[in-house]
């Protein structure tokens, strides 16, 4: 019947996948597909992906992307891009993996999250210039609600967003 088949979710203690960079406004108009994030497995052992998903947008309820393929994994110390199907046209190359979702506009508070394959937020990234007090993101660290210092500014259009250096908590 062409349905997927159902992921069978399994998230080990030492997943240790963060967003590394971001692009979440691409030059020209804001098409989903030019949208990208990629991940990075700062542990020591590979993590199965499968099942897990990006949100992203002007608040934390999101936009949910597509699930992650089953059979998506990211070994230990390696990077992967999860992007549209125009993701080509921004950084000269295919995606690893192809799925919609977007990241909003890159307005004043937006924010793209990994969810696990339970739908927990697994790691998160905050950007902009000001929070809107009705959003109530979550801090980056996990421990209450995000403040003004949460936020490392707006990007513009075509500059994307990323740690420095690789993986550190920023």
């Amino acid at each position: 019947n062409g349905a997927p088949e159902p992921v069978e979710c399994s998230v080990s203690e030492l997943a240790d996948v963060v967003i590394n960079e971001y692009l979440a406004d691409p030059p020209g108009s804001d098409s989903n597909d030019t949208h990208w994030v990629e991940l990075l497995n700062i542990g020591t052992e590979a993590v199965d992906l499968s099942g897990w998903m990006l949100a992203g947008g002007t608040s934390p309820s999101g936009s949910m992307g597509d699930a992650f393929p089953s059979g998506t994994v990211i070994e230990a110390g390696e990077y992967l891009i999860i992007g549209g199907a125009e993701v080509s046209s921004t950084i000269g190359d295919d995606p690893d993996v192809v799925l919609s979702f977007s990241l909003g506009n890159a307005s004043n508070s937006d924010g793209v999250m990994l969810l696990d394959c339970d739908e927990l937020i697994h790691d998160i990234a905050l950007y902009g210039s000001s929070l809107n007090k009705d959003d109530e993101w979550p801090s980056c660290d996990g421990k209450g609600l995000a403040t003004e210092d949460d936020l490392p500014g707006k990007p513009g259009s075509g500059e994307t967003m990323g740690r420095l250096p690789d993986g550190t908590d920023t």
